[in-house]
């Protein structure tokens, strides 16, 4: 009888931790596919983001965390990420690839930022950069450019 209890009290708590990380991902899933199919702005996504961690960190479930990719630019020492944004613009880079350029960019400066002197482009960010993000080589050579400038 005692085993019995404990294994349902263990099933119990367990469920229930499960159920909460679920509810998150299922959340994150739901604001990520209005965003691909273009109802809410990423801007809008962030916002909510934003107010899911406040509500979680206020019911004691999870600590602060930033899904914006400014904070993680920032933790980079680059503050001028909107003059980021509006020269990968010019180079023909589209609303909807600019999150994940971005992305991609903090991989690539985190690179060159680690081996300086010895700095070699990965070839599964080339790839990356050209089949998930749709860019022409021409666009990775700038961004190849402007991630090592940054650096130094």
């Amino acid at each position: 009888m005692k085993r019995l209890l404990v294994f349902s009290l263990f099933s119990l708590i367990f469920s229930q931790n499960y159920s909460k990380e679920d509810g998150y991902k299922q959340y994150s899933k739901r604001i990520e596919e209005a965003v691909s199919q273009g109802k809410i702005t990423r801007e809008q996504a962030n916002e909510r983001y934003r107010g899911l961690e406040k509500r979680l960190k206020i019911s004691g479930k999870r600590g602060p965390r930033s899904n914006e990719i400014s904070m993680r630019f920032e933790r980079l020492g680059i503050n001028n990420l909107d003059k980021i944004k509006t020269n990968l613009i010019n180079e023909g880079v589209t609303d909807l690839q600019m999150e994940s350029v971005l992305g991609g960019m903090i991989r690539v400066i985190h690179a060159a930022k680690k081996n300086r002197d010895e700095f070699i482009f990965n070839p599964k960010m080339q790839r990356y950069f050209q089949n998930d993000c749709g860019l022409s080589s021409t666009q990775i050579d700038y961004i190849k450019e402007l991630s090592i400038d940054l650096v130094q």
